[in-house]
């Protein structure tokens, strides 16, 4: 399917009605003002609260719809981070930095891999942790230094993450293996990152991949949510949902706050898209969902009160 197609406003409208929603845009607001967006491969950033905008960055034609993850780009201070997502098996993505929001980039690092999942600052260190897919080789967590990456783990699909939590004690993540029936959500302690061989701890088990991540700190707990996403490869088995687990009880219990079957389509058999759960989480408001190309709720925000949330405390 041509990028023209995936793009353009009327054509799109079309194909969804066909195949299914699909998204082909991402936005980040970064301060009162300040935003960054994507339409197709190019990136775009807008001063004056999305009034007006300028193209800033035009990715690798083979690039996705969305041109990179919504996890794919971050701003720390004055440095903007992005991860490209070529599709092109011969192009290794690369991580780009910008200290001018975006009017000159250099290289931060380029990884042996697919693409670029994520890259995200570590609340509670300042580190910049990155993600990579697809094959076990290509499958890493790391973190970004001024030299380059610096892998905490590479080699399998238990590897294979698309984004990250953080606690003060550890880093957390969900295994993004479409084929697997059984994705891992697993634990690493802090005192391991930099090991040689560091010790992984699985705490839970899911059967779809697992995408997104959100933490809230509340009462001096930390509570880390999942989602869960259904790829095309992988519908009649496997269904998105959120999942929540908490230092409450050494994440021993996982609940799941919400479960969606992917949306029905006419042409679903030719050519399927993926269902997503989006989250976004906040100390004072709780937990935001919002359900993508599902059969209910699709493009709604559901909003998981906080005192909702401390019900679930051990």
């Amino acid at each position: 399917m041509s990028r023209v197609l995936q793009t353009n406003c009327a054509s799109k409208a079309v194909l969804q009605r066909l195949f299914g929603t699909f998204p082909t845009t991402n936005v980040w607001p970064v301060g009162d003002d300040e935003l960054y967006a994507t339409r197709g491969d190019c990136l775009f950033r807008s001063t004056d609260g999305g009034d007006t905008w300028v193209r800033i960055r035009r990715f690798p034609r083979s690039s996705g719809p969305m041109g990179i993850l919504p996890t794919g780009l971050c701003v720390d201070d004055d440095n903007l981070y992005l991860g490209e997502y070529p599709l092109n098996d011969d192009m290794r993505p690369r991580v780009l930095q910008s200290v001018d929001g975006g009017e000159t980039w250099k290289t931060a690092a380029t990884p042996a891999a697919r693409h670029v999942h994520a890259v995200t600052i570590d609340p509670f260190t300042g580190d910049r942790w990155v993600t990579t897919g697809d094959g076990d080789n290509e499958s890493m967590i790391g973190r970004l230094t001024e030299d380059g990456l610096e892998t905490v783990g590479i080699g399998s699909q238990m590897w294979r993450a698309v984004d990250v939590a953080f606690t003060p004690d550890a880093v957390l993540w969900g295994m993004d293996c479409p084929y697997s029936r059984k994705n891992r959500l697993l634990r690493l302690e802090r005192d391991q990152v930099g090991a040689n061989k560091p010790s992984v701890e699985t705490l839970h088990t899911v059967t779809s991949p697992v995408y997104f991540a959100e933490t809230v700190e509340l009462d001096g707990q930390y509570h880390v949510f999942f989602s869960t996403a259904i790829e095309p490869a992988t519908a009649p088995r496997h269904s998105a949902c959120v999942l929540h687990g908490s230092t409450a009880d050494d994440f021993d219990t996982w609940q799941t706050l919400a479960t969606y079957d992917r949306a029905s389509s006419p042409l679903a058999s030719v050519f399927d898209t993926n269902a997503y759960v989006f989250l976004a989480a906040d100390a004072d408001r709780g937990l935001f969902v919002n359900p993508y190309n599902t059969d209910t709720d699709s493009g709604t925000i559901r909003n998981v009160p906080v005192r909702h949330l401390r019900t679930h405390v051990g």
